[in-house]
């Protein structure tokens, strides 16, 4: 079928569309249903399994195409431009002599479409929807004076240049020289995603944001050594899986696997190799008509190597049905599996007229298990699915209810704001519950549960509330529109073109944390807010770690720069040898012992140095924070560090031959090393429990805890200072289970609700 596009940027905007196909099925018997509607629910699970074959053909991808031609302002033919697609896949092309495209073999969803020649770029479409076996046509992208940007491609370990590195933005690419520098010319203005990637490295992308007529130089783009991974798939009878997707994730303390990199497709004969980041990593491989299979974690250091093989199994099924307050069941939910050790959903469907659901092929884990309706939410957590196995979980929605208002920073309402809802500290993720009324009015009902997080997203900003109560009829999300604005430079005064900030609240109950990544030649950086109080940390490869307290961010205009200044860390290198000076391999060597463990490593601005040893034992620290004694701590199963082990570093020196001594010693195995919490360290002070620590990028962390906070109760339990193991015990818990902690600070007390997850040492 062809559809015509009327070229008009705010049509553009509004045009949106999805469509979401389940198919069902699994083994014959469903657990401990009886009667006839359990008979009759079988029989319709036995008929979708019977018609796979049938569904398979139907859901086989049909292609879609974009057609469109090329034109420069006077309307005049430009041949031969540069014209490039992003979306769920990217494709690029040229345009003919009449000016003329075609883009073919596209998937269906939503596209941004560029051009460029020489100097001269087009603003780019989008997000323009494309149905499947869809051709869209008379899509004109008109150029204009365009911007430019250059810079040097370097490692980020050692800071050396890396030719022959492929960098793009928009529709235009180069390739970096032997001093690895770059030039992309007929860029848009705007903000614009840069990507960059070489062989062995980790592949990088950036925002970065260029004004029209002008070229942004001393754009260094670092990228990280990557570890390579090698193996195959196979199904559970021991065959070779052709196709397959193999992704990798690295461990981010509460949800792992939120954030997928694809690294191969497996060929024949199951086999598959590619790169991944180093650090600590999992691999995952996924095949239509299988439950996807994922391996044990395992550290890997930049340029080694791993062995991996998976194996697919058909996985598990959840079933059973969602009923309102009454018992009666309630049709036209969603229904989705969270995998709460992972943190991703793995499963969804929606359920029938009757209320049941049905999810096959669910990968074994420990699940929270919920259930968005039109008109409410239920969710039920702590289950468990064994490969092969059928576990039956009924929800059932509330009668709670939550009214109130969404309105901008001025206090005028506001219409069609989405808003969501999740019990407060659920794992899983928020549901769609509805829009604002004309008048800004919302109400939400048949909620299930004691306290919520409501929020409300808006062009205008976003704004979050936790800790609502059912019966609540007057909450007010106020939409805030602030923005952070900041120079980075180092001790010497110069501009630090590629960093990280991280930005956490300072109040309790007032948001979670945003990181964000920069490329800047001038090191500047603009980070979206809700207005409040915040504490930075920002960091940079090559650079020691800075902290900001209290940075003030106020609706409306941004308030002056903030001025962040780095310090040129210093580099360590060393070795790891046995009590003989043997050098010992895989020793986990760093200037903090948080960055030891995985947690520590996954933080989004790391609080130290961290590097392994290689084959004989010689390591190398970079951007090591300055100091007359850097302590450096070592760990590695089956081995103890002896003695400590001090380095002298200066800004910018090098220090060279660090010894780290270790002898064979026993440890904990990795099963004892992990265990569920909310990531923080607790004290007894005076009797009074006491934060002492809060691991970055944890569950407490993110729900406002901070390092001083008293602890008074647990889930409504007193907690005395005196029973410090007690409470302790009290905290840990089933992973994607809730723990409420009534919490003191600047005598001001919060009841906060704070999801379980996996702690890895």
């Amino acid at each position: 079928m062809t559809r015509r596009v009327l070229l008009s940027l705010a049509l553009f905007g509004m045009l949106a569309g999805a469509a979401v196909v389940v198919v069902r099925g699994g083994e014959a018997g469903a657990g401990d249903r009886e009667g006839s509607e359990a008979a009759s629910f079988a029989e319709g699970r036995d008929a979708s399994r019977r018609q796979a074959p049938a569904f398979s053909k139907v859901l086989a991808p049909q292609r879609g195409s974009i057609v469109g031609s090329v034109v420069d302002g006077a309307g005049k033919a430009v041949a031969r431009a540069a014209v490039t697609a992003h979306g769920p896949v990217s494709r690029a092309t040229q345009s003919g002599a009449d000016g003329t495209w075609r883009l073919a073999d596209l998937d269906a969803g939503e596209y941004r479409l560029d051009a460029s020649s020489g100097l001269l770029a087009s603003e780019p479409v989008g997000p323009v929807p494309l149905a499947g076996g869809e051709e869209l046509r008379d899509l004109v992208l008109v150029l204009e004076v365009g911007a430019a940007l250059s810079g040097v491609v370097r490692d980020q370990r050692d800071g050396r240049p890396i030719p022959a590195a492929t960098v793009t933005a928009g529709a235009s690419g180069a390739t970096s020289d032997e001093q690895g520098r770059f030039r992309l010319t007929g860029l848009p203005g705007g903000l614009l995603t840069l990507q960059a990637f070489a062989e062995g490295y980790v592949p990088r992308s950036s925002e970065v944001e260029l004004v029209r007529g002008r070229e942004r130089t001393g754009a260094d783009v670092h990228l990280e050594r990557a570890g390579r991974v090698f193996g195959r798939v196979t199904d559970n009878q021991g065959k070779p899986v052709p196709f397959a997707e193999v992704l990798s994730a690295r461990y981010g303390f509460a949800s792992r696997l939120s954030s997928l990199a694809p690294v191969a497709v497996t060929a024949e004969d199951g086999a598959f190799s590619g790169n991944v980041p180093p650090g600590r990593l999992e691999l995952l491989a996924r095949a239509a008509g299988y439950a996807e299979a994922r391996t044990e974690e395992f550290d890997l250091g930049a340029s080694e190597e791993h062995e991996a093989n998976l194996q697919l199994g058909q996985g598990g099924t959840l079933f059973g049905q969602v009923r309102d307050a009454e018992g009666a069941g309630v049709s036209q939910c969603q229904v989705q599996a969270f995998d709460t050790v992972h943190g991703r959903i793995t499963a969804q469907g929606s359920t029938g007229p009757g209320g049941q659901y049905w999810l096959a092929g669910v990968p074994q884990a420990v699940y929270l298990v919920f259930a968005a309706c039109p008109t409410g939410r239920a969710e039920a957590g702590g289950v468990r699915l064994a490969e092969g196995a059928q576990v039956q979980v009924d929800l059932q929605l509330g009668s709670g209810t939550i009214a109130g208002r969404v309105v901008d920073a001025a206090g005028k309402p506001v219409a069609g704001a989405a808003i969501a809802v999740r019990p407060d500290g659920s794992a899983a993720p928020e549901s769609p519950a509805g829009t604002s009324r004309a008048d800004g009015t919302f109400e939400l009902g048949r909620l299930a549960g004691s306290r919520f997080a409501v929020s409300a997203s808006a062009p205008r900003g976003r704004a979050e509330r936790a800790g609502v109560a059912p019966g609540t009829r007057d909450l007010v999300l106020a939409l805030g529109s602030a923005e952070l604005v900041g120079i980075v430079v180092g001790d010497r005064g110069a501009p630090v073109p590629d960093f990280v900030v991280y930005a956490e609240p300072q109040q309790l109950e007032s948001g979670r944390p945003r990181s964000q990544r920069f490329l800047s030649s001038i090191g500047e950086f603009r980070m979206p807010l809700a207005p409040g109080r915040y504490g930075l940390k920002v960091g940079a490869p090559g650079y020691g770690n800075a902290t900001v307290p209290g940075v003030e961010v106020r609706s409306g205009p941004p308030g002056p720069k903030v001025r962040v200044i780095l310090t040129q860390g210093a580099t360590v290198r060393g070795r790891t040898i046995d009590p003989q000076g043997v050098g010992v391999p895989g020793v986990r060597v760093a200037t903090s012992p948080n960055m030891l463990f995985a947690y520590g490593r996954a933080a989004p601005v790391a609080s130290g140095a961290f590097a392994l040893s290689d084959e004989k034992g010689a390591f190398t620290l970079t951007g090591v924070a300055p100091g007359e004694r850097v302590h450096l701590f070592a760990a590695k199963e089956g081995w103890q560090q002896k003695g400590p082990a001090f380095a002298s570093a200066s800004s910018g020196a090098e220090v060279s031959n660090v010894e780290v001594r270790l002898a064979p010693g026993s440890r904990r195995d990795e099963g004892e090393r992990e265990f569920a919490g909310v990531g923080m360290t607790l004290g007894n002070r005076d009797g009074v429990v006491v934060i002492h620590e809060v691991f970055e990028g944890g569950p407490a962390r993110e729900a406002g805890i901070r390092p001083g906070d008293q602890v008074l109760k647990v889930d409504g339990a007193p907690a005395p200072g005196g029973q410090l193991n007690e409470v302790i015990a009290r905290i840990r818990g089933e992973v994607g289970t809730t723990v409420t902690l009534t919490v003191r600070r600047d005598g001001r007390e919060s009841v906060l609700a704070i999801p379980r997850a996996v702690v890895k040492f």
